[in-house]
Protein backbone atom coordinates (compact mmCIF):
# COMPACT_ATOMS: atom_id res chain seq x y z
CA UNK A 1 0.00 0.00 0.00
CA UNK A 2 2.84 2.39 0.85
CA UNK A 3 4.54 1.74 -2.50
CA UNK A 4 1.28 2.53 -4.30
CA UNK A 5 0.95 5.83 -2.42
CA UNK A 6 4.55 6.71 -3.29
CA UNK A 7 3.87 5.92 -6.96
CA UNK A 8 0.76 8.12 -7.00
CA UNK A 9 2.64 10.96 -5.30
CA UNK A 10 5.51 10.62 -7.79
CA UNK A 11 3.07 10.70 -10.71
CA UNK A 12 1.28 13.75 -9.29
CA UNK A 13 4.60 15.52 -8.76
CA UNK A 14 5.75 14.68 -12.29
CA UNK A 15 2.46 15.94 -13.72
CA UNK A 16 2.58 19.19 -11.73
CA UNK A 17 6.21 19.93 -12.58
CA UNK A 18 5.76 19.11 -16.27
CA UNK A 19 2.63 21.26 -16.59
CA UNK A 20 4.36 24.18 -14.85
CA UNK A 21 7.48 23.80 -16.97
CA UNK A 22 5.52 23.51 -20.20
CA UNK A 23 3.41 26.58 -19.39
CA UNK A 24 6.44 28.73 -18.60
CA UNK A 25 8.60 27.52 -21.50
CA UNK A 26 5.82 27.80 -24.08
CA UNK A 27 4.89 31.26 -22.80
CA UNK A 28 8.50 32.49 -23.00
CA UNK A 29 8.97 31.06 -26.50
CA UNK A 30 5.82 32.75 -27.78
CA UNK A 31 6.80 36.04 -26.13
CA UNK A 32 10.30 35.94 -27.64
CA UNK A 33 8.99 35.23 -31.14
CA UNK A 34 6.18 37.81 -31.09
CA UNK A 35 7.46 40.72 -28.98
CA UNK A 36 7.75 42.95 -32.06
CA UNK A 37 3.98 42.66 -32.65
CA UNK A 38 3.00 44.49 -29.48
CA UNK A 39 -0.48 45.71 -30.55
CA UNK A 40 -1.55 42.18 -31.45
CA UNK A 41 0.48 40.35 -28.83
CA UNK A 42 -2.37 39.36 -26.49
CA UNK A 43 -4.38 37.82 -29.32
CA UNK A 44 -1.35 36.03 -30.78
CA UNK A 45 -0.21 34.86 -27.35
CA UNK A 46 -3.51 33.29 -26.36
CA UNK A 47 -4.02 31.80 -29.81
CA UNK A 48 -0.61 30.13 -29.97
CA UNK A 49 -0.03 29.27 -26.32
CA UNK A 50 -2.52 26.41 -26.12
CA UNK A 51 -1.16 24.73 -29.22
CA UNK A 52 2.45 25.06 -28.15
CA UNK A 53 1.64 23.93 -24.61
CA UNK A 54 -0.01 20.77 -25.95
CA UNK A 55 3.19 20.02 -27.88
CA UNK A 56 5.59 20.83 -25.05
CA UNK A 57 3.76 19.19 -22.14
CA UNK A 58 4.02 15.54 -23.21
CA UNK A 59 7.72 16.04 -23.97
CA UNK A 60 8.30 17.61 -20.55
CA UNK A 61 6.25 14.89 -18.84
CA UNK A 62 8.15 12.01 -20.44
CA UNK A 63 11.49 13.73 -19.85
CA UNK A 64 10.81 14.32 -16.16
CA UNK A 65 9.37 10.83 -15.77
CA UNK A 66 12.56 9.28 -17.16
CA UNK A 67 15.22 11.68 -15.86
CA UNK A 68 13.94 12.14 -12.29
CA UNK A 69 14.66 8.55 -11.17
CA UNK A 70 18.18 8.76 -12.64
CA UNK A 71 18.83 11.96 -10.68
CA UNK A 72 17.01 10.82 -7.55
CA UNK A 73 19.27 7.79 -6.98
CA UNK A 74 22.57 9.69 -6.72
CA UNK A 75 20.89 12.51 -4.78
CA UNK A 76 19.62 10.04 -2.21
CA UNK A 77 23.17 8.74 -1.76
CA UNK A 78 24.53 12.27 -1.28
CA UNK A 79 21.82 13.31 1.16
CA UNK A 80 21.99 10.00 3.02
CA UNK A 81 25.70 10.53 3.76
CA UNK A 82 25.09 13.93 5.29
Amino acid sequence: MLNRIKAVVALMLTTTISISTAMVVSGIIIFMHNKSRAPFFAHIFLEQWAGLFMTVWPIAFITILTVAPMVNGPLNLIVKDH
